[in-house]
């Protein structure tokens, strides 16, 4: 009998042992996080190269339809061409994508860098293998709901949205900017929510600007008496030289000399008329005209700090018995513009 009872005892861990293991793995299956039902691709829209306004926000906009580019306001200029959009591509990895609606809010996210301020006005394009259900709606944050996207299928959203960049009253630095968006999904059981973050990003330079040091004169001439004339030149390096019997009279003269301020280490496009008309009364002189921004020119310095370039304009003019005596004057326009 003892060894009977002892038995019995003995019995009763063996049958509610393996009981106890069975529910401690329910109750870890019970509380184990849900699967998340996508995986995102991320493309991030690149605005390319940017000029900032002297002061004030420059907004500009990018559609995710078309992906172009349009400014809004301000006083600053995009100096890429080409389009810009985001797009994350979802991709479903569990069963139940099959059968139900995702939901999906975009909106700004994270602190912008450089002169990029927070995105808004977003907008959404639907992509490969994407359909709504209903939406979209709002525009910081922007909802939509898609149908089913598929067991192992993928839907790609675009997305476009308003930046603003810095002007360049601010001590914000140039070069590089960046500003976040996120995209969030939630499947309709509220069974699994994940999220992933993109950016449209800008490279930014400070706007140019060009100052006149001096204007092109040619000072006092007397024309040749007899002959067929000839030529007065003021050169880029600031000499006036005369040819054909001119007389070159003691008077100032110069050189038509600029400087240009602007993003360092970039380069310019520097554009000098070939020629200009001079005036007096109805009577006029052609202006044939030189200049040293020729081939590459480019600001001093590098990108994130302020560079300079100087270049000369000259000119020479026909002088002949005949020229018409008086005082000539003109205009002639230079423009510099980012390559």
């Amino acid at each position: 009998m003892k060894a009977s009872k002892s038995q019995v005892r003995s019995g009763l861990p063996s049958i509610f042992q393996p009981l106890g293991v069975l529910f401690a793995l329910l109750a870890a299956i019970a509380f184990a996080p849900a699967a998340q039902a996508q995986s995102y691709s991320v493309g991030n829209a690149s605005l390319g190269t940017i000029a900032a306004a002297a002061s004030g926000d420059t907004s500009f906009s990018f559609n995710s339809a078309s992906g172009a580019v349009t400014k809004n306001s301000g006083a600053g200029a995009r100096v890429s061409a080409g389009t810009a959009r985001a797009s994350v591509t979802i991709t479903c990895s569990v069963a139940y994508c099959d059968k139900g609606n995702t939901v999906v809010t975009v909106g700004s996210v994270g602190s912008p860098s450089g002169r990029a301020k927070a995105l808004s006005a977003f907008n959404v394009t639907m992509g490969a293998g994407a359909v709504l259900a209903s939406g979209p709606t709002g525009s910081n944050p922007v909802t939509f709901t898609l149908k089913p996207i598929g067991k192992s299928a993928a839907a790609t959203v675009y997305i476009g949205a308003s930046l603003s960049i810095a002007g360049d009253e601010t001590t914000l630095a140039t070069g590089s900017a960046a500003s976040g968006f996120y995209l969030a999904t939630t499947d309709s059981k509220g069974a699994s929510s994940s999220s992933t973050s993109g950016s449209a990003t800008a490279t930014v330079f400070r706007r140019l600007s060009i100052a006149k040091g001096s204007d092109l004169a040619f000072g006092r001439i007397v024309k040749p008496a007899t002959g067929t004339g000839g030529v007065v030149s003021v050169t880029t390096a600031g000499a006036r030289v005369a040819s054909g019997g001119a007389i070159l009279l003691s008077s100032t003269f110069s050189r038509a000399a600029y400087t240009v301020t602007g993003e360092g280490g970039q380069t310019l496009a520097v554009t000098v008329p070939s020629s200009f008309t001079m005036s007096n009364g109805t009577n006029a002189l052609s202006v044939t005209t030189s200049n040293t921004a020729i081939g590459i020119t480019g600001l001093t310095g590098s990108l994130g700090a302020a560079g300079t370039y100087s270049f000369y304009v000259g000119g020479s003019i026909p002088i002949a018995p005949a020229t018409p005596t008086g005082a000539y004057a003109g205009t002639f326009a230079v423009t510099v513009a980012y390559n």
